[in-house]
């Protein structure tokens, strides 16, 4: 299993916080967002390769970072040549420019850099296993005001995804998805097809088009625990102020 975190994006909606320094390198808690992420995937004996996708404005400070943090680990920090927002590719359109670049025919674990979850992912991996289909994740933050306008909205149905609409304005369910996917190799082909006149940013905007080509998309309910987006400087003001 190949990992890929996607750090792409310019993060305007933090400026000034990350006017000149990415929003995954943002401290939470003593080390850096994206360290959490990192920290739990070498621990998975499954994935054999890890890379990190970004952009040219910010590429050199996470080789820095991933050099220094992670000196023993074999992660590949990928450039995509984008230096600034007006020009950015969006996270699928990066994804299949990882997919394309390293030629990597195996199944993939995508994973946002911006987020911060309990989720582990040694138990993702293996609610995968059982099913080997697209996997995304969900919690229940048991109020549709956290996702109104704000975050993707899942409908589960016996472990199933069964509709998916990105920042609605009136959410069908109090189940926010999580930024997190196993795509087989067998289903890889989907993400060329997609690019082929849909909207290349919003990964959740992916499963939706899945679901239209019956496609089976199955959702890990992570239960208890805790799940925040770092989407603007409130949410991640709100993070490190809070006991989780």
């Amino acid at each position: 299993m190949h990992c890929i975190i996607l750090a792409a994006g310019f993060a305007t909606r933090l400026y000034p916080l990350t006017r000149n320094f990415p929003k995954a390198l943002l401290p939470v808690k003593g080390k850096a967002l994206v360290d959490y992420l990192i920290e739990d995937v070498i621990k998975q004996k499954e994935i054999t390769n890890t890379t990190l996708v970004t952009n040219a404005k910010f590429f050199s400070l996470f080789q820095k970072h991933v050099r220094n943090a992670f000196p023993e680990v074999a992660i590949t920090v990928l450039n995509n040549e984008i230096k600034d927002e007006s020009q950015k590719n969006g996270a699928i359109k990066d994804l299949a420019f990882v997919l394309d670049t390293l030629k990597i025919e195996d199944d993939i674990l995508v994973l946002a850099s911006d987020t911060y979850t309990s989720l582990k992912l040694q138990d993702f991996i293996r609610y995968y296993r059982q099913f080997k289909c697209i996997t995304t994740a969900v919690f229940d933050g048991k109020d549709v005001e956290r996702i109104r306008g704000k975050l993707g909205c899942a409908v589960v149905e016996r472990g199933k995804l069964t509709q998916f609409i990105e920042k609605p304005p009136e959410p069908t369910s109090t189940l926010m998805a999580i930024p997190f996917y196993i795509i087989p190799k067998a289903s890889l082909p989907l993400i060329a097809s997609y690019l082929q006149g849909n909207s290349p940013d919003a990964p959740g905007q992916f499963l939706a088009w899945a679901l239209l080509q019956k496609e089976v998309i199955y959702a890990y309910n992570i239960g208890s625990g805790f799940y925040h987006d770092i989407g603007t400087k409130q949410s991640y003001e709100k993070l490190i102020f809070s006991g989780k």
